[in-house]
């Protein structure tokens, strides 16, 4: 099982534990939703890093974000659509819906939302001396 397996299941065990839009199919969307976030959110800001490493000048413009945003959500929009299948059986992801587990989910999604751009600017700090000294 990949990372990102992991994780939706994860997710989806979390979204199921809920009191609120709980119900399967609703789970699973919200679950698809988590891991697009938590996949998507860093993989925009490492290729954030990458562009401003390869091609310094190019972080200067602004214009280029809102399309480097988009196609990445393009882009996890059709890869998860592969967990809808999860829907039809909530009992695969039984394991994660325990009150612990699922504190232990929360605390991981956030983390990774709220360290993402922590690591990205040091990364970009480093490569701005890097491409200073050079």
């Amino acid at each position: 099982m990949t990372v990102p397996d992991q994780m939706f299941e994860r997710f989806y065990g979390y979204t199921l534990g809920r009191s609120y839009r709980s119900d399967p199919p609703q789970a699973c969307r919200d679950a698809m939703t988590m891991l697009m976030i938590g996949v998507g959110v860093p993989a925009t800001l490492v290729g954030f890093v990458l562009a401003a490493a390869v091609t310094p000048g190019v972080t200067a413009g602004k214009e280029w974000v809102p399309w480097a945003t988009i196609a990445t959500g393009v882009a996890l929009f059709f890869w998860v659509k592969k967990y809808e299948r999860y829907a039809q059986n909530p009992e695969a992801v039984e394991r994660y819906r325990s009150p612990q587990v699922r504190r232990r989910t929360l605390a991981l999604y956030l983390g990774t939302l709220l360290l993402s751009p922590v690591v990205a600017g040091l990364l970009l700090r480093g490569v701005a001396l890097v491409v200073r000294t050079a």
